[in-house]
């Protein structure tokens, strides 16, 4: 089981390590095909529409076939969305490859998360936390080493060309690795599961976890264009912002796991969102990039436990564990995604790129107002059934 395990881990990284390159090559992306980078976000839609159809379709596949098979399937798509949007100069093109890249990847999020979740019973929420450090890990590293390779003027597609070599570390050690153990694990499930009535406050909490989404999304997205192209720092410090954030996203979810031992799980997402929010909006405001990077800081900070905390309350809505929940609270999370491109793009396409940007604050001031009012609903509600 520790071989599976730190197949895992390495699914994470990789994940960790892929989801920020878009947001680092997206000026040297427009570059390439000559179009504002406005465009060059509306075409990362498509990556996010590949990414949770792929969620969706492995979904589907784990009833049908076995572990093995679709990690390697995932795998290969990888490999070909990544030789697809290297090798062309038709937007066309590349968005077809942006689709198979999000579905690899869309599917390696279902299939990773499932492994675990299927696979580990007694430190299930250990692992868990272990491999969203390796993903917040890999977030770090990726604009990092992607600033650099773009520093020393290596093209940007060598960026995409590096994961490959962890790709084919995966595929020797998924090859080599025995799954069988996930069927007697799917046995074990309950057949019968109990039906009970959604309230607005599930829709509210999909809700927030859209908005919160959104709002990593467009940071994650924009971040180093807005400090390359608003406040004109040079690539390597812009991106080193974008790392500072995911750092201190890792550092935030080391130390959630024991906040929300002392704290109402509902004050934690409002304090953190509150937290994010004014980290968030205080960057516009400083041209300092010391300043800068300590909000940058403070904003990873806020916003590194309100995911896992979020879906964690929305689960909570009802009496009994339900599956269907909590696909419908994280394929919320995934339109989330969907729309942080068009949204953001649409904005620095109109108005410009701060507004582009700051959109993603309003997306996180959003999660703590819906927070309160579902919390005020919940409290409602519990007094009504007494």
């Amino acid at each position: 089981m520790k071989k599976i395990a730190r197949i895992s881990y390495i699914n994470f990284l990789l994940i960790g390590l892929t989801f920020n390159l878009l947001g680092v090559s997206l000026i040297y992306i427009a570059k390439h095909f000559s179009v504002d980078t406005a465009i060059i976000g509306y075409q990362f839609g498509f990556f996010t529409i590949g990414s949770t159809s792929g969620i969706f379709f492995t979904n589907f596949l784990l009833k049908k076939m076995d572990m093995k098979k679709i990690y390697i399937f995932d795998y290969v798509l990888l490999i070909i969305g990544i030789l697809i949007i290297g090798n062309t100069l038709s937007l066309d093109v590349f968005r077809i490859g942006l689709i198979i890249y999000g579905l690899g990847l869309g599917g390696l999020v279902s299939s990773s998360n499932f492994l675990i979740i299927a696979g580990f019973k007694e430190n299930r929420a250990s692992i868990l936390t272990m491999a969203n450090f390796f993903y917040s890990f890999g977030a770090i590293l990726s604009p990092l080493i992607a600033g650099y390779i773009l520093k020393i003027n290596i093209n940007w597609v060598w960026i995409y060309r590096g994961t490959i070599l962890l790709i084919i570390i995966l595929f020797y050690l998924v090859i080599k690795s025995d799954f069988k153990f996930l069927k007697d694990s799917n046995e074990d499930k309950s057949e019968n599961e109990e039906k009970e009535k959604w309230g607005i406050t599930i829709y509210l909490v999909a809700f927030a976890i859209f908005c919160y989404v959104l709002a990593e999304m467009v940071f994650s997205y924009w971040i180093v264009t807005y400090l390359k192209m608003d406040t004109g720092f040079k690539i390597e410090i812009a991106s080193f912002g974008l790392s500072l954030f995911w750092i201190f996203m890792a550092i935030g979810r080391f130390f959630s796991s024991y906040i929300v031992k002392k704290m109402k799980i509902e004050s934690y997402i409002i304090l953190s969102a509150g937290i994010g929010f004014l980290g968030y909006i205080l960057i516009s405001q400083f041209n300092s990039i010391i300043l800068i990077y300590v909000l940058i800081a403070i904003t990873g900070l806020g916003f590194s436990g309100v995911y896992a905390a979020v879906l964690d309350f929305g689960t909570k809505q009802l009496r009994n564990t339900s599956a269907n929940l909590m696909t419908f609270i994280i394929v919320s999370g995934s339109f989330g995604g969907i729309m942080s491109s068009p949204i953001s793009s649409f904005l620095k396409e109109r108005v410009s790129i701060k507004y582009s940007f700051f959109s993603g604050a309003i997306a996180i001031l959003l999660v703590l107002v819906l927070i309160v009012i579902a919390e005020i609903l919940q409290k409602r509600r519990g007094r009504n059934e007494r």
